[in-house]
């Protein structure tokens, strides 16, 4: 884990088509994992946000779920709530933003109906669908015990307080990848004045631009640094936070690796 390859830009592409018309996600999920259009399932979660999420079971124990992020306005409004949902698990008071939170649940259980516990499961989700992937890693193996191999985000904004960013770095560490490009407003929100109370965790893994380039540093530390109020004016929000920004990105990063 931690290094630019294939897998996430197989993974990106099929986040961007999440977005667009159903057959085409399913014609190029089957071709990407190599496997019948029948190991493919997409789920609307029937919420005002517009979620709707992927699920692939190629060959094997491994299940792949892919989360779209705010596709309408009522998203919009929805992502940015700034109050937390509390729960506790072993004894442990935890605080997530309350619309992920609710999200994240919504699937959990649906995939705790349709899917053993023998799978491997793996997470991807761009924006709000990276902050939802991030409390569904936790929901799926610390309360119902699958286990998780791995959460991939793209562009994600903050999902839990600063203190559960911290317990949840420690737990799940080692399974939690950030992708993010430095100029995307998102991963900045949701942001209270003054407070400044939520934070994201896992690895980093941060890829700066110019206009001709980008380069991409590697950090492992749970991430204390957060927003301010000035800096949600001063980043390329359209640009950057597009599925299809973060697709050109990976892709010349790894022609540059591939030399």
């Amino acid at each position: 884990m931690g290094k630019l390859n294939l897998e996430f830009q197989r993974d990106i592409q099929i986040c961007t088509f999440l977005y667009g018309d159903e057959k085409v996600l399913r014609q190029q999920a089957s071709q990407r994992f190599k496997t019948e259009k029948d190991r493919l399932d997409i789920t609307h979660v029937g919420h005002p946000s517009g979620c709707r999420y992927l699920t692939v079971s190629p060959k094997g124990n491994r299940l792949f779920i892919y989360i779209r992020g705010t596709a309408n306005f009522k998203g919009v409004l929805h992502d940015g709530i700034i109050w937390k949902k509390k729960i506790k698990h072993d004894g442990i008071s935890l605080r997530f933003q309350a619309g992920f939170y609710k999200l994240a649940r919504k699937i959990a259980r649906d995939v705790a109906i349709t899917h053993k516990k023998d799978q491997k499961i793996n997470i991807v989700g761009h924006s709000a669908g990276g902050a939802v992937a991030c409390i569904l890693g936790f929901l799926l193996e610390k309360g119902l015990g699958y286990e998780v191999e791995s959460v991939r985000t793209f562009g994600a904004p903050m999902c839990a307080s600063r203190a559960t960013a911290q317990w949840l770095h420690h737990e799940l560490k080692q399974k939690v990848e950030r992708v993010y490009l430095t100029g995307d407003t998102v991963t900045k929100v949701p942001y209270i004045p003054f407070v400044g109370s939520y934070s994201h965790y896992g690895q980093d893994i941060k890829i700066e631009r110019n206009d001709k380039a980008h380069s991409v540093e590697y950090n492992y530390f749970w991430n204390r640094t957060e927003a301010s109020f000035f800096d949600l004016f001063k980043l390329d929000f359209v640009n950057d936070h597009a599925p299809l920004f973060y697709v050109r990105a990976i892709n010349y990063l790894l022609q540059q690796v591939r030399g």
